[in-house]
Formats: C-alpha cells, structure tokens, sequence
C-alpha cells in the first residue's frame, strides 16, 4: 500500500517527465556530436561544416537544458512568467446547458 497522497505522486510523474525530456536535450546536445567526432576520427573523414554544427549544437547546451526547465519545472516557469508581466494560462471549466423544453 502507497503511502503518498496522489497530489505526491502526480507531483512525481511531472517531475520524472520534465527530467526525461531534460536528458534528451542532453543526448541530442552533446552525445550525437561526440559520436560524430568518434566517426569521424576513425574513419579519417573531415567536413567542416559537420564540425562547426556540432560544435554549435554542443554550445547551445546550457541555453537549451535552461530552457527546457524554466519550461517544464512549473515553480519555475511561474516565476519568469510573473517577472516578464504574463500570466499563466488558466483553464475554465465548461459550462453545460441543459434545455428543459
């Protein structure tokens, strides 16, 4: 039997999903460049303008990985979206109407 609420375990799930799409970035960010190199190291190949993209992927990194968790980290986002002035979107539950004819 669980002994977290399911506030706790909703909580939980956001924050595993956000961690997962934070280790993607990571993954296209760095590893696919790095696995270029190691191509192209051992197969004796050089084309720069693979290497200048995946240095620029690999510099883009930081910007990317703080991107995705001031987006996906909800005490974040909350926080830059009252700091530039917008307002989170809320949801209005729908009405129904019922015709008594």
């Amino acid at each position: 039997m669980s002994m977290h609420s399911k506030n706790t375990l909703q909580m939980q799930k956001k924050f595993l999903q956000a961690v997962y799409v934070q280790s993607g970035v990571l993954l296209l960010s760095l590893q696919v460049p790095v696995s270029y190199f190691v191509f192209a190291i051992y197969s004796d190949t050089y084309i720069q303008t693979a290497n200048n993209l995946s240095f620029v992927f690999m510099s883009l990194h930081g910007i990317a990985c703080t991107v995705v968790m001031l987006l996906f980290h909800k005490p974040y986002r909350k926080f830059c979206f009252s700091w530039f002035g917008a307002r989170e979107t809320r949801k209005i539950p729908s009405a129904k109407i019922v015709s008594i004819i």
